[in-house]
């Protein structure tokens, strides 16, 4: 049995959102305020026993309606449709829960089996947070109509009528935990055959004991803030210790008292002794403090006396931060250095803390520690497991993580759930895209910021040729350490020279304070990533090269024809060598260099992706305005800073483009470069930082314009809360 999907509608930043949750492991990713930790506060709320919901943790433009459902009980006679749950139901924050139920587990849900007909498959169940009506309209029409009254009265015209307590519905739940006092949270099976993808059935009308759902799921969760300190910190043993989370392990075993064998029998003869010879201490020690506190009749029923009783636990004796230490070099006995646990880096106290809280998590759910109730399904929530941890600690986590949840559960009925949130490249390029949600920003009609959930299975196709691709893109943003599931926006580049220069276009066009993600991925290859760009709605720039090229006859074989890199041109007939123009923008037929050079703006944009490659300029040149087409970006660079490698001598090929731009006419200098870079192109970037007049370097105009586009995009991206 296991948790197949999670809906969740009205709940923060999730306005509507369908989650399919993977059978062992599922990887939230996404930028910063997307919704992730909504996600998982929504399933600790709606699971948990004592939850505390406030009036933050409805989607905020909702309230608008809500007020309006409020204004409509001011009256003598409330109608019942106004009085009625059923105008509620678009409204409330819900949960809806989808199982994945096998025949032999039938036994465990037959309280949300719809109906006789069912016959297996999936089960849901609806939790939703709802208001007590009855007692929700009678005090609010009290509050409110006295606060009508004082808005009438001589004292209320001297007031501003907003600041008379409660001007509307949401101020009088949001004061004083009043949403707690009105609403709760209630359960109902859904059924199977009204499930449509990303569509919410209507709420039936018949509830059922929600500890019916409670009694299914273990849900454990590790925050992000894990309360670790550095050794000179005064907060002393804190949560992350590992002596702590010992502890917590060895509690979630059997009790050592009764668990006693015979072997044991001399070890606890020994405890009392000791503990016997320690109380006697204590009362030797604290024999005045005691009889000064006695002798002032406190607490005064029957002057009860104060008598020490000492205990050992063993849980306790290896819970303060000494009881583990760390052995830090190869002696043994006496000989062996230790530090306690304080005296270590964050990361490696972080990472072993983190497996024995998911030990810890894993005994208490098989051992039955919750109401004496073994959950067939066990949801562990981790967020942002990479905090104080480096790249190749992240990637340990990630790969053991969930093995150590279920070690030594097989063949007991019970199965095991992750989901993880992070900003992690390491941890989220660990694993395959079917294990990937990501969570997209995005705007509601009423321009609030809300989240989409977009599942990465499947993104490639099934096909052996696009399973390919998938491992191919899989392999390529692994091994480059690709932060593109985190960024505002990203940029595919041609090559090296212009990862190395794009950073200074960035600053440059004002855009240095959005996290973009720049991937440098060869032209030929550029559109594989389609799929996973547009799957993921991400803006993206391309920023590659016209390549143009003319077929000529092969020298070496008489009727063969080769294509030939040339200098663009128009109306010469010659056509692009780039992929990316060829397969994906402008896409097929724009394969003439004098129909890509003629291409508007418009035309170089696909849903959320524009490419930019070389057009013609125009430049002047010793006086005279002429235009030119340049070929990659290393013309294109040296075309538009010609006063630049004027005055710069430069090493490589910064002194090649210095020689260029001497010649007299720009048709000559542009023929330089283009020769030059015949030759090689590897080392412009590079040389250019040599530089030292490197800032003042002005942006290609292509570059600009894609920049320009790009910068539109994210200017109108929502980006505020979580």
């Amino acid at each position: 049995m296991q948790i197949s999907s999670i809906h969740i509608r009205n709940f923060r930043k999730l306005k509507a959102v369908h989650v399919e949750i993977d059978e062992k492991q599922t990887l939230f990713v996404g930028a910063n305020n997307s919704g992730k930790t909504s996600f998982m506060y929504a399933l600790l709320l709606f699971l948990s026993k004592d939850s505390t919901f406030n009036t933050k943790d409805f989607t905020l433009n909702i309230w608008k309606e809500i007020n309006k459902i409020g204004d409509s009980w001011m009256v003598d006679e409330i109608s019942e449709a106004d009085a009625s749950i059923n105008k509620w139901e678009e409204l409330l924050p819900t949960v809806d829960l989808w199982f994945k139920v096998d025949s032999k587990e039938t036994y465990r849900v037959l309280d949300l089996v719809p109906s006789l007909d069912w016959n297996g498959g999936n089960v849901g169940v609806r939790i939703r947070l709802e208001p007590k009506l009855e007692e929700l309209i009678k005090d609010y029409k009290d509050a409110k109509s006295k606060a009508i009254s004082l808005e009438k009265s001589k004292t209320g015209k001297k007031k501003n009528a907003k600041d008379i307590y409660p001007k509307d519905l949401w101020e009088f739940l949001d004061h004083r935990k009043h949403m707690m006092k009105y609403f709760t949270l209630k359960a109902y099976k859904l059924d199977q055959s009204k499930f449509i993808k990303d569509k919410f059935q209507p709420t039936p009308a018949e509830s059922i004991d929600i500890n019916i759902v409670r009694n299914l799921i273990k849900i454990d969760f590790i925050s992000a803030q894990r309360g670790f300190s550095d050794n000179d910190d005064n907060n002393g043993v804190n949560f992350g210790t590992l002596s702590r989370q010992l502890g917590n392990y060895y509690d979630s075993q059997s009790d050592p008292y009764e668990a006693i064998t015979e072997e044991m029998l001399p070890l606890l003869e020994e405890i009392r002794s000791l503990t016997e010879q320690y109380n006697n201490q204590l009362r030797t020690l604290l024999k005045s403090p005691i009889s000064e506190i006695e002798s002032m009749n406190y607490p005064g029923v029957n002057n009860p006396s104060i008598v020490m009783n000492a205990r050992f636990d063993p849980k306790t004796s290896i819970s303060h931060e000494s009881a583990v230490l760390f052995k830090i070099n190869n002696n043994n006995g006496d000989d062996a250095l230790k530090l306690s646990e304080n005296y270590n880096g964050l990361g490696y106290r972080n990472l072993i803390s983190m497996y024995f809280q998911l030990m810890h998590f894993r005994e208490e759910w098989v051992n039955g520690k919750d109401d004496d109730v073994v959950r067939p399904i066990h949801l562990v929530l981790i967020e942002e497991p990479e905090a104080h941890l480096h790249a190749q600690a992240q990637k340990v986590f990630i790969n053991n993580a969930y093995k150590t949840l279920i070690k030594n559960t097989d063949g007991k009925g019970l199965h095991t759930q992750m989901i993880v949130s992070t900003h992690s490249g390491h941890i989220a390029l660990e694993q395959d895209f079917k294990n990937l949600r990501y969570f997209r920003r995005c705007e509601d009609k009423d321009k609030m910021p809300i989240a989409e959930v977009v599942n990465l299975s499947g993104t490639f196709g099934e096909d052996d040729k696009k399973h390919k691709t998938e491992k191919f893109v899989s392999r390529y943003i692994r091994l480059t350490h690709c932060d593109m599931f985190f960024a505002d926006g990203i940029i595919l580049v041609e090559g090296s020279g212009e990862r190395i220069l794009m950073p200074n276009f960035i600053s440059k066009e004002g855009m240095g304070n959005l996290y973009i993600s720049i991937i440098e991925i060869n032209g030929a290859h550029a559109h594989r990533f389609r799929p996973l760009i547009e799957k993921l709605g991400i803006p993206t720039l391309i920023v590659t090269d016209l390549d143009s090229q003319e077929k000529v006859p092969d020298p070496k074989h008489k009727g063969k024809f080769i294509n030939v890199p040339r200098l663009p041109e128009k109306g010469k007939g010659y056509t692009t060598n780039n992929d990316t123009l060829k397969k994906w923008i402008p896409g097929a037929g724009h394969e003439d260099i004098d129909n890509l050079i003629d291409l508007g703006d418009d035309d170089k944009i696909n849903g959320n992706v524009r490419v930019a490659y070389q057009h013609e300029v125009t430049k002047d040149y010793n006086g005279i305005s002429k235009r030119v087409i340049p070929y990659t970006l290393e013309d294109a660079v040296g075309l538009a800073n010609i006063d630049f490698f004027k005055s710069e001598e430069g090493v490589g090929m910064v002194r090649e483009f210095h020689d260029a731009v001497q010649k007299p006419t720009i048709e000559d200098c542009h023929q330089e470069m283009f020769d030059s870079l015949s030759k090689s192109k590897a080392g412009f970037a590079v040389d250019l930082l040599y530089s030292d007049n490197f800032d003042n370097l002005k942006t290609p105009v292509y570059i600009q314009e894609g920049l320009k586009w790009l910068k539109e995009q994210l200017s109108t991206k929502p980006n505020v809360g979580e």
